[in-house]
């Protein structure tokens, strides 16, 4: 997926509007979570705040975390590669996670099809969709292996 990082001034603002201090272990999180372009969990967080010079301790960063999301900053998925959660920065469109089950690279794919579910859910089923996470388990075009048919798995 390609997105401009957010912008610190992002963070900083929406912590200001809602009475949170901006602290430098929210900004190192923020930082490393911004530029990342992938999912990370708060373990990889950690080390790469501790890369960084800037020592963060596993229960700050669970913490900061969990403000990001409720801040609208981050968003939350369960990844196969991990049992822990891993993290990237939120962004406004719906998509599901691509996820390779060999070498564990994980892509968004946008389309129309989350809003098929949730127009399903809500007319089938009388249910309010808050949030979609869909992930699909495969593997990716690089890790793909030729059958000996000659198709493609």
């Amino acid at each position: 997926m390609s997105m401009e990082p957010a912008r610190r001034a992002d963070l900083e603002h929406e912590l200001r509007a809602r009475g949170y201090r901006v602290t430098s272990t929210r900004r190192a999180v923020w930082d490393v979570l911004r530029f990342a372009h992938r999912h990370l969990t708060a373990y990889e967080i950690v080390a790469r705040t501790d890369a960084a010079g800037r020592r963060v301790d596993l229960a700050s960063v669970y913490r900061t975390l969990d403000l990001l999301e409720d801040l609208g900053l981050a968003r939350r998925s369960r990844l196969l590669r991990s049992e822990a959660d891993s993290w990237e920065v939120a962004h406004a469109d719906e998509h599901f996670h691509m996820e390779c089950i060999h070498c564990g690279d994980v892509d968004h794919h946008v389309g129309a099809l989350v809003a098929v579910i949730e127009d399903h859910l809500g007319k089938d089923h009388g249910f309010d969709v808050y949030e979609v996470e869909l992930r699909v388990a495969g593997r990716c075009a690089t890790c793909r292996e030729p059958r000996a048919s000659g198709r493609r798995a």
